[in-house]
């Protein structure tokens, strides 16, 4: 076997290793490497210059390329909140009145199909049926404020 034949299968084990490992595109930047290694042993020259290719063009890829791809890869990134997090905002109905926040009156919403604990973030009371927003979530209970009439 000749001596590119190694590079080519170094090129390929970083690149099937890319696809299993998260950091985006630091395995194939050096995959893209070991492919300029190659290409320079099949051309004749010493194993020096291949590793100096190699190098080079593993840089130039990683520096020049990968912030690019990175780019390219998060362009429709939204950051969506998940978890406890998405229900703020969120419309709630009241099923257990809710009374002022100095008394500790806590009380009951619905979201969804789930059930919460929730206290009046705006230090209103809302009675059953009330329509609400989450304010916040703290823990196992709900901040809620009037909703709007739109």
């Amino acid at each position: 076997m000749e001596f590119w034949h190694y590079w080519i299968m170094l090129s390929l084990l970083l690149f099937i290793l890319e696809v299993f490992t998260p950091g985006g595109f630091v395995l194939a930047s050096l995959g893209i490497g070991a492919l300029s290694g190659a290409g320079f042993a099949f051309m004749g020259f010493g194993l020096n210059v291949q590793l100096v290719c190699f190098a080079i063009a593993s840089m130039i890829v990683f520096f020049a390329v990968r912030p690019i791809y990175q780019a390219y890869i998060h362009k429709y990134d939204n950051n969506l909140p998940t978890g406890i997090g998405a229900l703020v905002g969120k419309d709630a109905r009241v099923i257990e009145a809710i009374g002022v926040p100095d008394q500790s009156d806590a009380g009951r919403v619905k979201i969804g199909g789930e059930t919460w604990r929730a206290m009046s973030a705006d230090g209103s009371s809302h009675q059953l049926e009330d329509r609400v927003e989450v304010a916040k979530v703290d823990g196992a209970t709900v901040w809620v404020n009037k909703k709007n009439k739109e």
